[in-house]
């Protein structure tokens, strides 16, 4: 007897390819400003590259999110 029936194992499929998404567009997101902080102390063009590292991190974030949604066919969830 299996442990998951064919249902619970799709909605796991979907939970595991989406569940990470929120914390990938965060992540890129946080690195991108405090790099872009980081430099700026470095170099002191405060505050324009940390605002340029936050663009970068929202374009980072982004790709993940329409790469994420671009291999998503909902009808068709692969075993």
């Amino acid at each position: 007897m299996p442990f998951f029936d064919e249902d619970q194992r799709k909605q796991l499929k979907l939970f595991a390819r989406y569940g990470g998404i929120g914390i990938q567009i965060a992540i890129s997101l946080a690195l991108g400003w405090f790099g872009g902080q980081w430099l700026d102390e470095k170099l002191g063009t405060a505050p324009w590259l940390g605002w340029v590292g936050f663009g970068l991190g929202l374009a980072a974030g982004g790709k993940g999110l329409y790469d994420l949604v671009k291999k998503t066919d909902l009808e068709k969830i692969d075993d």
